[in-house]
C-alpha cells in the first residue's frame, strides 16, 4: 500500500485481511515522506504491517578510520543524519543523543543501519554487520537514541 499523506491506509487494509501489507511511504511536500513512515511504523502490535524504507547500507572507508584503524565516531552520526530528509532537520532540531557502541567497525565491512521508532517516541537506530565467526548472523557495531 503506497502512502503519502494517508499513511493509514496500510493500516487500514491490514485490517480487512490476514495476508502482510507492506506500507511503501510516498515522498509528501511538507516533512519529505517521513512523517508517513513514521505512521506506518508506529501501528500497533499484532497488525501484520512492515515497512520497506527503515534501514540503509552503509561500507566502512578508509578515510573514516582513524590512523589506528579505528571508525571515527562522527561518521557514525553522519549515517544516522543520512536516515532523514534534510527537510526534517530543519523543523525537528535533535534534543538528545545517545549512542552504545558494542564492537569496532572494519575497514570494508558493509554495515547495516535499521531504525525504528520505540515505545517512547526515540528514534532507536541499531547498526548490524555479518558475523565474521563460522556462527554466521549478525554483529551489532552500536545503538543509538535520536529524541526530537
Amino acid at each position: 500500500a503506497a502512502a503519502g499523506k494517508a499513511a493509514h491506509l496500510a493500516g487500514v487494509i491490514a485490517a480487512y485481511t490476514t495476508l502482510p501489507v507492506i506500507g511503501v511511504p510516498i515522498k509528501t511536500s511538507m516533512m519529505g515522506g517521513l512523517d508517513s513512515l513514521l505512521s506506518m511504523v508506529q501501528m500497533p502490535k499484532g497488525i501484520p504491517v512492515t515497512e520497506q524504507e527503515n534501514r540503509i547500507y552503509k561500507t566502512v572507508e578508509r578515510q573514516q578510520l582513524d590512523r589506528n584503524g579505528h571508525m571515527n565516531n562522527t561518521r557514525y552520526l553522519d549515517w544516522i543524519d543520512d536516515l532523514l530528509p534534510a527537510a526534517f532537520h530543519k523543523e525537528h532540531p535533535v534534543k538528545d543523543f545517545t549512542v552504545c557502541y558494542q564492537s569496532e567497525a572494519l575497514e570494508s565491512q558493509e554495515i547495516t543501519l535499521r531504525w525504528e521508532l520505540n515505545d517512547e517516541g526515540l528514534l532507536q537506530v541499531n547498526a548490524l554487520r555479518e558475523k565474521t565467526d563460522v556462527s554466521g548472523g549478525k554483529d551489532r557495531v552500536f545503538s543509538a537514541q535520536v529524541q526530537f
